[in-house]
């Protein structure tokens, strides 16, 4: 099996969106790496196959999808996955990455990220599909912990454990959340710092951080806002447990300018660097 890996990047990076497309040219220096949502660039011609070939000619890329729904009880879209690989192979991406959550029925496509129980037959069920998938691809995909906003009352697992099953069972990898951490800590009442040391942390390839808002009580995983000082604290204990990993920003809605998704870069490949030089994480390195 073909092992894509971000092991050798071990530097902040940035989700791209169309808006940035001529800032992120003209400033290719200032980005080592860019995320890609995939199921936006399956179209094989037009203006966006135009920018795909621009982009992934310019920079090292991964590739995050939305579309499996790898939890769902439906079997996985064979025709969806062909698309999947045929732009993988084409670019060349580093790496593929899913969240672990459902989004589909069968009959119909829900706009959302849901989660599930955590039970011996879901951890059976999803063993069974990433498999599927990475035997598919030729590739290792990894998995990403998402957001939510009600708990199971039935689970035979913690979220961490259920994470860490899956991973010796099939080889995934891991792309580690730490703003759905937090979310999750306010929402549901999970400890996101107890959580982190359960995780298989030699798993992490990847680390993703964004913003959130506040709705009724609930934190949404929204991804417009900047990074908040306490998810940076979270992200500051998984750099320290995990040593320096690819890291990136995530901004998908209210999406601002150029440079306020590179100041918010720039914290974190500070955190990186520190890491790097096997030094203590300062406490002057200012959030937001």
């Amino acid at each position: 099996m073909k092992r894509s890996s971000l092991a050798s990047v071990k530097s902040a990076g940035l989700g791209f969106r169309m808006p940035h497309f001529a800032d992120i040219m003209k400033r290719r220096d200032e980005v080592p790496w860019i995320e890609l949502l995939l199921d936006n660039w399956l179209c094989e011609d037009g203006i966006v196959a135009d920018r795909l070939e621009r982009l992934i000619n310019t920079f090292p890329v991964t590739f995050h999808g939305v579309g499996l729904s790898i939890a769902s009880s439906s079997p996985v879209d064979e025709e969806y996955l062909q698309q999947v690989k045929t732009l993988l192979d084409k670019s060349d991406a580093l790496v593929y990455s899913e969240h672990l959550s459902f989004s589909r029925t069968k009959s119909q496509f829900i706009p959302d990220l849901l989660p599930f129980p955590f039970t011996t037959k879901t951890l059976e069920h999803i063993a069974n599909k990433i498999d599927f998938v990475q035997t598919s691809l030729n590739r290792q995909m990894l998995i990403e912990n998402v957001s939510a906003y009600i708990d199971f009352p039935n689970n035979d697992f913690s979220e961490e454990d259920f994470i860490t099953d899956l991973v010796k069972r099939t080889g995934c990898g891991l792309l580690l959340d730490v703003n759905n951490m937090y979310v999750n800590q306010v929402n549901l009442g999970r400890d996101a710092e107890k959580a982190l040391k359960h995780l298989p942390l030699a798993a992490v390839q990847e680390v993703h951080l964004g913003g959130h808002e506040t709705s009724e009580g609930f934190l949404i995983d929204a991804h417009n806002n900047k990074v908040c000082p306490e998810v940076w604290e979270i992200y500051q204990q998984a750099i320290n447990l995990t040593g320096p990993v690819a890291s990136l920003i995530e901004w998908d809605n209210d999406i601002p300018s150029f440079e306020v998704l590179l100041g918010e870069q720039q914290v974190a490949q500070g955190i990186l660097n520190a890491a790097k030089a096997n030094k203590p994480l300062v406490d002057e390195i200012k959030y937001g």
